[in-house]
C-alpha cells in the first residue's frame, strides 16, 4: 500500500491529476475498505479532471468506509463538489461536518465564515435544488 500512497500523494502535490488518479485507483484496487485517504486522492484528482460524478462517488465512498473519521477532508471535497452542483443544503452539512472534525485546519476559519452565506443560498432555493 505504501508505494501507491506515496505516489498518489506526490502526484497530488505536483498537481499531476492523471497520475494521482491512476495511483489512487491502484491503491483502492489493492484494498478498497481500509484506506479512505485513497478515495480522497481519487476524489480530488477526478474533480480536477472535471469528472464530477466520479469525484462525488469517490468522496462518498471514502466517507462511507471512514468509520473512525480519520480523513475529515473528504467532507470538504464533497462539499465543494456539491457547491458546484448548487446543492447548497447538503454542501453546508458537509462543510459543518468538516469544521467539526478538523476545527484547527488551515481553512476551517474560512469555511466557518462562508457557512452562513451557503446556508442562506440553501434557504432561498426551491426544494428540488436544495
Amino acid at each position: 500500500m505504501k508505494p501507491y500512497e506515496s505516489l498518489a500523494a506526490l502526484a497530488d502535490g505536483q498537481g499531476n491529476w492523471l497520475e494521482s488518479e491512476k495511483y489512487s485507483r491502484l491503491w483502492i484496487q489493492l484494498d478498497a475498505q481500509d484506506f479512505p485517504a485513497a478515495y480522497l486522492y481519487l476524489a480530488v484528482a477526478s474533480a480536477r479532471l472535471n469528472n464530477t460524478e466520479e469525484a462525488e462517488r469517490a468522496a462518498r465512498e471514502g466517507l462511507r468506509i471512514d468509520k473512525d473519521q480519520r480523513v475529515p477532508r473528504l467532507n470538504y471535497v464533497l462539499a465543494m463538489i456539491l457547491m458546484k452542483r448548487q446543492e447548497y443544503a447538503e454542501a453546508a452539512k458537509s462543510f459543518r461536518r468538516y469544521v467539526e472534525l478538523a476545527p484547527h485546519a488551515g481553512d476551517a476559519a474560512k469555511v466557518r465564515e462562508q457557512l452562513p452565506r451557503i446556508e442562506q443560498l440553501a434557504a432561498t432555493l426551491p426544494a428540488n435544488r436544495k
